[in-house]
Order: structure tokens, then C-alpha cells, then sequence
């Protein structure tokens, strides 16, 4: 993958949410050039990245406390679910190699994309 200023990643695919709709389109405005394998991560990403909006508003829209078995207040436990959701997207893009904000992750490279690193370093590619 690459970010240049022309990118080969064509429109969202349909069925994505605002949230999902907007990162794709981020990426793609700032040239991203995903293999089809990483296009498939990202649609998996996107999609999530919508249903971390929808439990949010859920989560909006009941409160964050609820009424426990025992008549206790106690945390909503869609919190459990939008966790969960927030370190799946993380993976997801953290496979990409991108930061929300669309750079370079600074953690270790995966093995594709140190070999990808190293070629465009090896032919002067940028």
C-alpha cells in the first residue's frame, strides 16, 4: 500500500453507513493503493467502524446506566460490546498499516508490507 496523490481504491462499496463511507473515502482521497486482500480488511473495517456509531447512539439513546438483577445500577453492557468493536477495528487497521488520520502506524510493519517497504526503498519507488 501505498499514499501518493493517485489512488487506484475506487468508491465505497454500497451498504456502508456514514461513519464507514467516511473512512473509505478518506483513504482514497489521500491515495491510498490497496492490493484486493486489503480492500477486503478495509470493508471489514468500515463496516465496523458503522457499528461503533450504532452502538454508540444506542447507547445515547438508553443511558449509560441500567438497572442491574438485583435493582443496583450497573454499567450499560453495550460498553462490553462498542470495547470489543473499538479493538477489532484497531486490528483491522492496524492491518492496513493507517492511523485514523490516514499515516504510516508507527508499530512494527507486518512481513508484506516490510517487503513492500523495502522494495520501493530498493527501486526508488515512492
Amino acid at each position: 500500500m501505498t499514499s501518493d496523490t493517485s489512488s487506484d481504491l475506487p468508491p465505497a462499496p454500497g451498504g456502508l453507513g456514514q461513519a464507514g463511507t467516511d473512512l473509505w473515502e478518506a483513504l482514497r482521497a489521500e491515495g491510498w493503493e490497496l492490493s484486493a486482500g486489503e480492500r477486503a480488511v478495509l470493508a471489514d473495517a468500515c463496516a465496523l467502524r458503522d457499528e461503533v456509531e450504532a452502538v454508540r447512539a444506542a447507547l445515547t439513546a438508553s443511558g449509560p446506566v441500567v438497572t442491574g438483577s438485583a435493582g443496583q445500577p450497573a454499567a450499560h453492557p453495550l460498553f462490553g460490546v462498542l470495547d470489543r468493536q473499538r479493538a477489532q477495528f484497531a486490528r483491522l487497521v492496524g492491518q492496513l498499516g493507517v492511523t485514523l488520520d490516514g499515516e504510516a502506524q508507527d508499530g512494527p510493519l507486518s512481513v508484506s508490507q516490510a517487503g513492500r517497504a523495502g522494495a520501493r526503498a530498493r527501486w526508488g519507488v515512492r
